[in-house]
């Protein structure tokens, strides 16, 4: 009898030990699931931005060569602030995207870089 107690304290123990175990891989699992979900977003949005600035540059090509009215300028420019809008929407529609205004002025500093080098100094 004594043999039998023995036993079912040690599988007692494993149990517990197994549920301890699932609880502390369920913590992980809670924090990683989402930020794997966030990861793919966020590459998905990037593929998505890649497109957006590839129609971009061909946009600023005619508004460089002065082929577009003001009017049409500001219809493609609506139009890309759209496409972008409904990118974010489409990958974050909890708008979750975390925004890092330090990432983003070093990106603004690039662009300005960028159209320095390819169209000349601003007048």
């Amino acid at each position: 009898m004594s043999e039998t107690r023995c036993s079912e304290q040690g599988f007692g123990k494993r149990v517990w030990g197994g549920i301890i175990a699932a609880a502390q891989v369920s913590d992980v699992l809670r924090d990683a699931i989402p930020l794997a979900a966030r990861h793919k977003a966020a590459s998905a949005l990037a593929t998505s931005l890649d497109a957006l600035f590839i129609e971009a540059l061909f946009e600023w090509e005619g508004v460089f060569a002065g082929q577009l009215s003001d009017r049409e300028i500001t219809e493609r420019w609506q139009h890309l602030m759209q496409r972008q809008l409904d990118a974010q929407r489409e990958h974050f529609p909890d708008d979750n995207l975390p925004e890092r205004p330090d990432l983003m002025a070093l990106a603004e500093q690039h662009a300005i870089s960028y159209f320095q080098t390819r169209f000349g100094p601003q007048e």
